[in-house]
């Protein structure tokens, strides 16, 4: 029977499942044998980057009646699915640095790259010096285990991501050079462990972690890595790994840094897919929702929508990674600066200064951030020499298309301020850090921020659209070519939500908004019914107007398509003539006649009238518009109309 028993525990684990196999041997109370099985498979398991099976298998053990193999495996794979504390890995160091057993070195060099992967995620800069003090004691010959490499390919890639977050001028062995050439050196020789150890996983997250941080470090992406980013996602996928969307999260990046919206969406949906299927957004989701965010912010108008996205990213960093929320701070707050939300931009550079420096041109892009800001809310203020001082600060210490966009960035400021002679000399000063721009080798971004930058109103101009979708109305209205459009009820339902919410909406979340009252299965057959039949009256073609990409939908109108609520939005944000345009825009509040009752869009219609009436209220404070006309359109929209914009009281 005993021996009925560990043959079926060797059968089960050679079929995948680990997990039942120790279980079994427990049961049978074999703890010695469990743990053997144990020490079999998961460092095969960590190989393939299945985390999740090696906690579960080793849970069923008691941690006394592990392996120290086992306990090291365990202790990454949590680090890699629901954290670890440093007391944790310092216990199991210290630990691996008294075992006795002929597998010491290995431990200690696995339990050491724990440790430094773990500082790093923190932003503690200790990590590269622990990374390199370990790496000294571990042997280059003869060929070293598959651990050793593993370990050692971890370190040096630890080294290598510290090297280029420094930028130029860091130290490499007693020479001089720039922080990618460092970085470039170190992950080659990462690779090239892995690559020998048959750590294939580890090998293509290293090749996309170099170039996620040289697109970061560069605010660009040429094609050739956009060529090799899209190549490490494929071959995650066909190794079947949890890790891809290390890679699917680099490419994505790299999309933003070019502009290249199609494929930032659709990492974008892959990474909430991932999401959604871990019952819960990753740190790299959250940024995933902060780089589309800021595309649908500067792009499509996303206005209100895209700032409540924003938000939620940065408080999901926040809790999960607080050493990163700086950087996306900053990047939020030039955005908003860029389309002129100066209000908003204020108040996110106020949580700005409330966050650590981390790399080394953080105090420069933050200098500039506030003289921008400056300009905006005063455009008098003598800024220039502050200006200047940031911009040979980021010079020295930061790629120099960083230098050269924050220089873009800062005329764009400067234009929308009326200061045209500054914005010139900023433009000036600019130019020798970019390519040419009569070349294709700028970023759809450089090309915005340049144009921007002779154009006070700095808002990129929609082409004319063919196709409207109007939920500023009574009720909605859409027209294909100059011809109405009806839709059935739950059809038009469904579109003003979709436009309303302005985000990627999850299929569930969308079918209980629109159906919460009936069968979670018969809800989500009426959403499929009602995209089929959306298609249908509106002549869609495939993946134009809504697309649904797996467990997620969302509005994407093309430029053939004018969507008011986007529009508002983009107005809003621009000159005195064009904010008046928005205000009169506005003929009624999410189709608010049409369905009066809708709890899903109640908060949408509070967002959206607050904005209004701020608008309304700061056109009045300018005489941009008469009195009576903000009190018969707030009429219109069943809006309260205060007391100073009456003109007369009815007896």
């Amino acid at each position: 029977m005993a021996d009925d028993v560990g043959a079926r525990a060797a059968e089960l684990a050679r079929q995948g499942d680990l997990t039942t196999a120790v279980r079994l041997l427990v049961a049978a109370k074999r703890p010695g044998d469990a743990s053997h099985l144990l020490d079999t498979h998961v460092v095969r398991l960590l190989s393939l980057a299945r985390y999740a099976d090696i906690v579960l298998a080793a849970e069923p053990l008691p941690v006394a009646e592990q392996s120290l193999l086992t306990r090291v495996a365990t202790l990454d794979a949590r680090r890699h699915e629901a954290g670890v504390t440093m007391a944790e890995i310092e216990a199991t160091l210290t630990e691996a640095a008294r075992d006795g057993s002929r597998h010491r070195q290995e431990l200690v060099a696995w339990t050491a790259a724990v440790l430094v992967e773990h500082l790093l995620l923190e932003g503690d800069l200790l990590s590269v010096v622990l990374a390199a003090e370990h790496l000294a004691t571990l042997p280059d010959d003869p060929l070293p285990s598959g651990l050793v490499l593993q370990a050692r390919g971890r370190l040096r890639r630890v080294a290598a991501l510290v090297h280029l977050a420094a930028g130029p001028d860091v130290g490499v062995g007693g020479e001089t050079s720039t922080g990618e050439a460092a970085g470039r050196a170190e992950v080659d020789l990462a690779i090239a462990d892995f690559h020998r150890g048959g750590w294939e996983t580890e090998r293509w997250i290293t090749i996309s972690l170099f170039y996620l941080f040289r697109v970061s470090q560069s605010w660009s992406s040429p094609p050739a890595v956009t060529h090799a980013l899209t190549e490490a996602r494929d071959q995650l996928v066909a190794l079947d790994s949890s890790q891809v969307h290390f890679a699917r999260f680099a490419l994505l990046s790299a999309a933003f840094a070019q502009g290249d919206v199609d494929t930032l969406r659709s990492e974008a949906a892959a990474l909430r897919r991932f999401g959604l299927r871990n019952k819960g957004t990753t740190t790299l989701g959250h940024f995933a929702e902060h780089f589309d965010a800021l595309v649908s912010l500067t792009w499509f108008g996303g206005g209100a929508a895209a700032l409540a996205r924003l938000a939620r990213a940065a408080e999901g960093v926040r809790h999960s990674h607080p050493s990163m929320t700086g950087a996306m701070l900053v990047r939020t707050t030039q955005s908003l600066l860029d389309v002129g939300l100066t209000d908003a931009a204020a108040e996110w550079y106020g949580r700005v200064t409330a966050t650590a420096v981390i790399r080394p041109h953080d105090p420069f892009e933050r200098e500039v951030v506030a003289c921008r800001l400056g300009l905006l809310l005063d455009p008098e203020a003598d800024v220039e020499a502050r200006l200047s001082a940031a911009l040979d600060g980021l010079a020295d210490v930061a790629h120099p298309r960083v230098t050269g966009g924050l220089a873009l960035r800062a005329a764009m400021s400067a234009a929308r301020a009326g200061r045209a002679e500054l914005a010139e000399r900023l433009r000036e000063r600019a130019r020798p850090f970019l390519p040419a721009p009569d070349g294709n080798e700028r970023t759809a971004w450089e090309e915005y921020w340049e144009r921007s930058a002779t154009d006070p109103a700095g808002l990129p101009q929609p082409p004319a659209a063919s196709r409207t979708l109007r939920v500023l109305a009574p009720s909605l209205e859409v027209s294909v070519d100059g011809e109405p459009r009806r839709l059935a009820p739950n059809v038009a339902r469904l579109l003003v939500t979709l436009a309303a919410l302005g985000r990627p909406v999850g299929a569930e979340e969308l079918a209980d908004a629109l159906w919460g009252d009936v069968d979670p299965a018969l809800a989500r057959g009426r959403l499929k019914t009602a995209i089929h039949r959306l298609r249908q009256a509106l002549d869609l073609g495939p993946d134009e107007l809504v697309r649904r990409d797996g467990d997620v939908v969302r509005l994407v109108p093309d430029p053939r398509w004018s969507v008011d609520l986007h529009e508002f939005h983009r107005l809003a944000a621009g000159t005195p003539d064009q904010r008046l345009a928005a205000l009169r825009l506005v003929a009624g509040v999410l189709c608010g006649s049409q369905f009066p009752y809708d709890d899903v869009l109640a908060e949408e219609r509070a967002v959206l009238e607050a904005r209004w009436a701020a608008l309304a209220d700061e056109l009045l404070a300018k005489g941009a518009v008469e009195e009576h006309e903000i009190e018969l359109r707030a009429q219109r929209l069943g809006l309260p109309v205060p007391d100073r914009f009456a003109i007369a009281k009815l007896p």
